[in-house]
């Protein structure tokens, strides 16, 4: 059966005969009937024109919308480009005003021009804006219906200067604060419910009696006026670090250069001591509901943790895998926590030579020059013209062999090289749920690393000879003296294929990926639990 909206015609009239005329393909007559009355029933709620409903339409002021409609009971403006509110006169009549998703950062002209809608208005919407103060705008003996009011999301950062004014609105029984500075605060919930003893719902959680009760005389213990939010942040469950190359196959290593390798983790966050100007193109925004991501009320800063040595898992310890942080400019912080945050996870090598060799220059090819004569002079003065000392050294080399331990070497008297940082995984931690209520946000990072792979690769091949390049240099002159050829290290294509073949042998299936990577970052917003206190 073909359906006829009541937006196709244009009276009640046409739309009975349309209706007719469609009988006859109708076989039951009450099935008329009642798409008769619905259709009719549409047609006037149409010729209600009580309300008006213009959702991003780029509207940039209220004299169009508004013009020669002194009749209308709601006005929904969401997601436009409005930044003053100022008109001629607002409806008499009218009782929902929602303009939220704008650029409106003052609400005194609402009382300038509302007239006789401040008395009859039930609720206003202007969350998501840029409003800062709201101080001598809301009274009892203005706004005697108001019964909701959306403040979410704009620039209250004074919880004292927000409940002050509010507090006398007695009818008020639906408030929404989140998402402004305040939030952020650790006795924000308790506070606001103590204070309204008629408030209902409060940020869209309804209020318990047991939470009233809990809470009672909690606004007459807080004296202080320093308002500030206190944040952790914790790292932890590091976990299947990949192996450094160096480490994997470590007796084919040589002595120099020392090599360290350390890892660590970053953390964006910003500088507390500054703001940032805003950015001058805040109304070019494709989506109103995410303009705050055009926003930087802060200038980038990083956090980092302690360096570690390689271990296939990493415990930094709880002093340097916690932040305590205590901040007082809630702005930069609401604006954080909209953005979130992106960790990285970092490897840092750095190779470390004795002093002589560090000044020396290297050629294209990487390898070092040949030095001059005084240089070999110093290195040979002060030793036996035996070797003596040089067999010594090849005894304590032999006895770290069949320890299997090296001893770390003293970094004190060696040149540190610019160190080779490498980022092996990239993350983002969404934040926004503390700024809607949460406590805690938490990101488990777990992947595959490409590192991992080249690891699992390389502990499955056989070791190259545990030779160095002068050690094969002198048993190949050796070897040419003798009248034999010099042995070469077989290629890696050969490699590959021995092991190939010895995987095929042994009936080896291909090798299982490789345990992932994982890390896990949690913030924690400090709040007032039930028991009062602050956790």
């Amino acid at each position: 059966m073909n359906e006829v909206f009541s937006d196709e015609v244009e009276g009640e009239e046409v739309l009975v005969e349309e209706v007719r005329q469609l009988k006859e393909d109708i076989h039951s007559i009450e099935g008329v009937q009642e798409d008769l009355k619905t259709l009719l029933e549409k047609s006037r709620h149409l010729q209600n024109n009580d309300i008006i409903r213009k959702i991003d339409e780029r509207i940039s002021n209220l004299f169009g919308p508004l013009r020669s409609r002194n009749y209308l009971k709601s006005v929904v403006l969401t997601g436009n480009d409005i930044h003053n509110i100022v008109c001629k006169r607002f409806p008499d009549e009218l009782e929902y005003l929602e303009l939220g998703a704008n650029f409106i950062s003052d609400l005194e002209p609402l009382i300038i021009c509302g007239g006789n809608c401040i008395k009859t208005l039930q609720h206003i919407g202007v969350g998501w804006n840029e409003i800062g103060d709201i101080q001598q705008i809301f009274t009892q003996e203005k706004w005697l219906n108001l019964c909701s009011l959306d403040l979410s999301y704009n620039l209250l950062s004074d919880i004292f200067c927000v409940v002050q004014p509010l507090k006398q609105l007695l009818k008020l029984r639906i408030l929404y604060l989140q998402g402004n500075p305040i939030c952020l605060i650790p006795f924000y919930r308790a506070y606001i419910i103590d204070s309204f003893q008629h408030l209902s719902v409060f940020d869209d959680v309804t209020i318990t009696a047991e939470e009233r009760f809990r809470y009672r005389s909690f606004a007459q213990s807080i004296t202080s006026n320093i308002q500030e939010a206190s944040l952790t942040i914790k790292i932890n469950n590091i976990k299947n670090v990949p192996m450094p190359v160096e480490l994997q196959h470590p007796e084919t290593q040589s002595e120099v250069p020392v090599k360290t390798h350390k890892y660590y983790v970053k953390i964006s966050w910003f500088k507390t001591d500054q703001l940032s100007a805003e950015d001058d193109n805040n109304n070019d925004v494709d989506m109103p509901f995410d303009k705050f991501s055009n926003y930087h009320n802060f200038e980038s800063d990083v956090l980092k943790t302690a360096s570690l040595d390689w271990k296939n898992d990493l415990d930094f310890g709880p002093t340097n895998s916690e932040f305590k942080l205590t901040i007082s400019k809630l702005i930069q912080l609401r604006d954080y926590f909209f953005h979130g945050a992106q960790c990285d996870f970092v490897y840092e090598m750095t190779e470390y030579y004795p002093p002589d060799e560090s000044d020396s220059e290297t050629d294209d090819k990487g390898k070092h020059r040949k030095k001059s004569p005084n240089s070999k002079r110093s290195h040979s003065s002060g030793k036996k013209k035996d070797g003596s000392d040089h067999a010594k050294g090849g005894d304590k080399k032999q006895k770290e062999q069949k320890d299997g331990k090296k001893k770390p070497a003293d970094l004190s008297n060696l040149v540190a090289h610019s160190p080779k940082v490498i980022t092996l995984a990239t993350f983002h931690i969404d934040l926004k749920p503390l700024l809607e209520g949460e406590f805690t946000a938490t990101k488990t990072f777990k992947e595959i690393l490409k590192e991992q792979y080249e690891q699992q690769t390389n502990m499955t091949t056989q070791p190259p000879l545990g030779k160095n390049k002068k050690q094969e240099k002198a048993s190949d002159k050796g070897r040419e003296q003798s009248g034999k050829k010099p042995k070469r290290s077989p290629s890696p294509k050969g490699k590959a294929k021995t092991i190939k073949s010895l995987s095929s042998e042994q009936g080896d299936d291909v090798l299982p990926p490789p345990d992932p990577f994982q890390c896990m970052v949690t913030f924690s917003l400090h709040h007032f639990a039930a028991t009062g206190k602050l956790v």
